[in-house]
């Protein structure tokens, strides 16, 4: 509904309206703009371009977004971790400029500390943390069908 609304919009004011030079489809960016500015952020654009690989369900991967079962600060972390803001020791080294002289993970020691190795990579997470965070999705998963 907002995506229709913005679209429709031509800033029709009477402050507007007055004004000799406006042309309300001057500042009308087509969908496709957006999504390929957002694509070539060095950042941001990384979330962009995963979502778009084939292997993955983007409407699925999104669902959270508009069921509303979230409070607000847990999806703006989740936000965060999908963005790879999180301020992990590379994120901090690379990003923040900050002095981090090591960033190897805090954790196992042996590979460079970013989001993806966290949640996907760490060995000493892989036998408790990662099997419990596999069995809570799946009971969640069964518990809709």
């Amino acid at each position: 509904m907002h995506q229709a609304i913005t679209q429709t919009d031509k800033k029709l004011t009477p402050l507007n309206l007055s004004e000799k030079s406006f042309d309300p489809e001057a500042k009308i960016t087509p969908m496709q703009d957006l999504v390929r500015q957002w694509k070539a952020k060095p950042l941001h654009g990384r979330y962009r371009s995963r979502i778009e690989d084939n292997a993955i369900d983007t409407k699925a991967s999104q669902g959270w977004l508009q069921s509303g079962n979230l409070f607000l600060e847990t999806e703006g972390f989740i936000a965060s971790i999908q963005d790879q803001v999180v301020p992990t020791k590379l994120y901090r080294k690379r990003i923040m400029h900050e002095n981090v002289d090591d960033i190897r993970c805090r954790i196992c020691g042996e590979k460079d500390e970013h989001i993806d190795h966290i949640v996907a990579g760490c060995s000493p997470l892989a036998p408790k943390q990662y099997l419990e965070r596999h069995n809570d999705v799946a009971k969640t998963l069964s518990s809709f069908g």
